[in-house]
Formats: structure tokens, C-alpha cells, sequence
């Protein structure tokens, strides 16, 4: 089938038409534009960046796109936040040398993956052992933003009733398996010391308390000793 098709040249556009057009543009361009105004005041804010960007450039924009944008800036200038699992091991390292006694350990995927990774600083660690309740509170909380995970954390109790934090780890999810490890570092930096241990008795962390530190610990329920 043949089709006769006639192109019709006659604007019908009136100049008003063309002065009301606003351009509209991504977050992601716009992040490109303020990169060096963000770069150079980091306390740029998204109202003053949608105010700034529709004068110059008549850009419609929200003020969500525009925490967008800086976020989109943000990334250019310190590169993006998975780039930094990269540094674990350098950082690491630098708390071990910077804070005598600190105890890390990391591991990673056969793939060279971030998998988890443990820190205990060496202030906290003397702090407990020898001036602290023997008492512990082991519990996780989720965590939120791109990468998700979960934060194990330690915490004891000092003489006057406040919280003592003494260990934390960043892993996948709480399951047996990262419960184990990290319980068995905790152990490690217990140094054999006996303590009662308040959890949320989640299965997971039941089960490898019972398996790991049942030699030298009394197991309780949050808020009961």
C-alpha cells in the first residue's frame, strides 16, 4: 500500500508560545551544572539550588529534584559510595594504628566483594574489661539507604548506669552465620572474662550464644537480669 504524505509548512506557533516554553531537565543533568557550586559550598541547599537554577536557566524544578541533583553532584565530586568498600581494609588498618588495641577484622567475597566487617576500639575495649558491669547487650539493627545490611552491635554498662559501646559489626542480614562471627570475635576481645548477656533471644543469636560463649556467660532477656 501507497501513501501520499504532504508536508505542510506553516507555523502556527505564536511568539508567546515560544517565550512561555521552559525548558525541563533530569536531576542527573542538573547535578552536572552545580557540580562546582556544591564543590564549593557544601552547604548548598536544594531551596536555594531550584531558586538559583530556575532564574539562570527558567527550569522547572521541585525541591525534591533538587536534593536530587546535589546528591547527583555529591557523587561526582566524592565519586560513588560503593567505590568506597574499597578502603575497608586501609581503614581498618589506620584505627588499628591510630587507637592502640583496637581490634578489626573484615572479610570478603571469593569475587573480592565486601562481605562484613568487625570493629572494637581499643578504649572501649580496656573500658569494659576493666571498669565496667559484666553485663552485655547484644541486639542488631537494620539498615537503610542503597546497600542495605544489618549493624551487630555490644553494648555494656558503666558505673553510673550509662551505655558502654563496646563492638559493632556491618554484615548481610542476622542469620547463624554472621551471628557466629561475630560472637566469636566478641569473644576474642572478652579476653575470657564472664558476663551476662541480654538479647532479644531472636533463634539466630539464641543458638550461637549458647554455642560460643556458653562457657563464661549467663544468657537474660532485655530489661531483665
Amino acid at each position: 500500500m501507497v501513501r501520499n504524505i504532504r508536508f505542510n509548512n506553516v507555523h502556527t506557533h505564536t511568539a508567546q508560545d515560544i517565550s512561555d516554553y521552559k525548558p525541563i531537565f533530569h536531576s542527573k543533568e542538573m547535578g552536572r551544572v552545580i557540580v562546582n557550586k556544591v564543590r564549593d559550598n557544601p552547604s548548598y541547599k536544594p531551596n536555594v539550588i531550584y531558586s538559583d537554577l530556575e532564574s539562570e536557566f527558567s527550569v522547572n524544578m521541585t525541591y525534591k529534584q533538587a536534593w536530587r541533583a546535589k546528591e547527583r553532584a555529591n557523587q561526582i565530586i566524592e565519586r560513588c559510595p560503593k567505590d568506597s568498600y574499597i578502603l575497608v581494609p586501609w581503614l581498618c588498618q589506620r584505627i588499628s594504628e591510630a587507637i592502640p588495641g583496637t581490634f578489626t577484622s573484615w572479610e570478603c567475597t571469593d569475587d573480592m566483594r565486601f562481605k562484613r566487617v568487625f570493629v572494637a576500639y581499643g578504649c572501649s575495649i580496656r573500658g569494659f574489661n576493666n571498669y565496667c558491669r559484666p553485663i552485655l547487650s547484644i541486639d542488631d539493627c537494620h539498615l537503610s539507604g542503597n546497600y542495605k545490611g544489618t549493624m551487630l552491635g555490644a553494648t555494656g554498662y558503666d558505673a553510673n548506669h550509662g551505655l558502654w559501646p563496646l563492638a559493632y559489626g556491618i554484615v548481610s542480614s542476622e542469620n547463624d552465620d554472621d551471628w557466629h562471627w561475630f560472637l566469636n570475635l566478641l569473644k576474642h576481645i572478652l579476653d575470657g572474662r564472664s558476663v551476662t548477656i541480654l538479647t532479644d533471644r531472636h533463634p539466630s543469636l539464641k543458638k550461637c550464644v549458647r554455642d560460643i560463649l556458653a562457657l563464661n556467660t549467663t544468657h537474660g532477656v532485655f530489661g531483665i537480669i
